[in-house]
C-alpha cells in the first residue's frame, strides 16, 4: 500500500490561507483518495495485456495525474512510472509520496494540452474525470495529438469520464460523502443545484466543501472547480477527427470485462490505440 505523505511539523497551512484547492495536495488527495488503486490498475493492466498483446508493458504515464496515486501503484509493482500534471504543489506532492514509499516515479510539471517530455510509453491514462479540464474540442485535439507523440507503436491511452454527463440544470445533482480514519473526520460535499453552468459547453462550476477536522484542527474549505461534461459522442467526435486512435473499446468502468451499458455504467472509458 502506497502511504499518505504528511507534513507533521506545523498545523496544517490550508486552514488559514485563501488558496485554491489543487493547491493543497494533502486536501485534495484525503478528499478524492479512490478506494481499491490496485483493483483499478489491475484492470489497466489487463486492458494492455487483451489489446496489446503482442507487446510488453514496460512504461506507463498517468496524466493529470493529481497525488499521482494509480502512477505510484505501478512503479510500486516495479513498472516504469511517470505522472505528468500542471500545479506545481501536486507535482511536488506526488515527489515526495515517491520518495517516502521508496518508489522511482518521474514526476513533470506541464500542461497536458501540449507537453513534451522525454520518453514514449506503452500506456497512458487520465483518469477520474480529469479529462473535463479540456474544456474545448480544439484543447482536446491538442491533447490528444501530445499523447500520441508520447506513445511508442500501438500504445494505449484510456480515458475515464464521469457518467453520465450534464446535459441541462436538470442534471446537476449534488454529491457528499463522509470520510473517518484515524486523525481525521471530513465531509465533502461536491456541487449544489445552483451551480453555474453552461449548457451549450457543458461547462459547470462545481462548488466543494471540505468541513471536519484534521489531526485535532478544524477544515473549513470552499472552493469552485470548472470542469466539462463530456459525452461519448462529443468525445467520439473528436477522437475521429484527430485521425491519432482507433476506439478498441468502450467500458462501463476500468475494468475490460464491464462493457458499457446506458442503464447501469458507473463510468465512461474509452481504450484507444495509436494509430500510425
Amino acid at each position: 500500500m502506497i502511504a499518505c505523505y504528511r507534513n507533521r511539523g506545523s498545523t496544517p497551512h490550508f486552514l488559514y490561507k485563501m488558496q485554491k484547492l489543487y493547491e493543497i495536495p494533502l486536501l485534495y488527495d484525503i478528499a478524492f483518495r479512490r478506494p481499491a488503486v490496485g483493483y483499478h490498475v489491475d484492470g489497466l493492466i489487463e486492458c494492455h495485456r487483451r489489446f496489446r498483446k503482442d507487446y510488453q508493458l514496460e512504461r506507463i504515464l498517468e496524466l493529470a495525474a493529481g497525488p499521482g496515486r494509480h502512477s505510484l501503484e505501478f512503479a510500486a509493482r516495479n513498472y516504469k512510472s511517470a505522472a505528468l500534471d500542471y500545479a506545481a504543489d501536486m507535482c511536488r506532492y506526488a515527489s515526495a509520496l515517491a520518495k517516502q514509499n521508496s518508489v522511482p516515479l518521474d514526476v513533470y510539471q506541464a500542461n497536458m494540452r501540449d507537453f513534451a517530455i522525454p520518453h514514449k510509453y506503452d500506456l497512458a491514462m487520465i483518469l477520474l474525470n480529469s479529462i473535463g479540464h479540456l474544456y474545448t474540442d480544439d484543447d482536446l485535439l491538442k491533447h490528444l495529438f501530445a499523447v500520441w507523440r508520447h506513445l511508442n507503436v500501438n500504445g494505449l491511452y484510456v480515458i475515464e469520464a464521469h457518467f453520465p454527463p450534464w446535459t441541462n440544470r436538470d442534471s446537476l445533482h449534488a454529491a457528499s460523502w463522509l470520510l473517518e480514519m484515524q486523525e481525521l473526520q471530513m465531509r465533502v460535499d461536491f456541487g449544489r443545484s445552483d451551480d453555474q453552468f453552461d449548457q451549450d459547453m457543458h461547462i459547470r462550476k462545481v462548488f466543494v466543501h471540505i468541513v471536519g477536522q484534521l489531526r485535532g484542527e478544524p477544515v473549513d474549505f470552499q472552493d469552485y472547480l470548472t470542469i466539462r461534461s463530456w459525452s461519448g459522442e462529443a468525445l467520439e467526435h473528436v477522437i475521429r477527427e484527430s485521425a491519432a486512435f482507433e476506439i478498441v473499446c468502450k467500458l462501463g468502468e476500468l475494468n475490460p470485462d464491464t462493457e458499457f451499458k446506458e442503464h447501469d455504467a458507473q463510468r465512461l472509458v474509452y481504450v484507444l490505440r495509436r494509430l500510425d
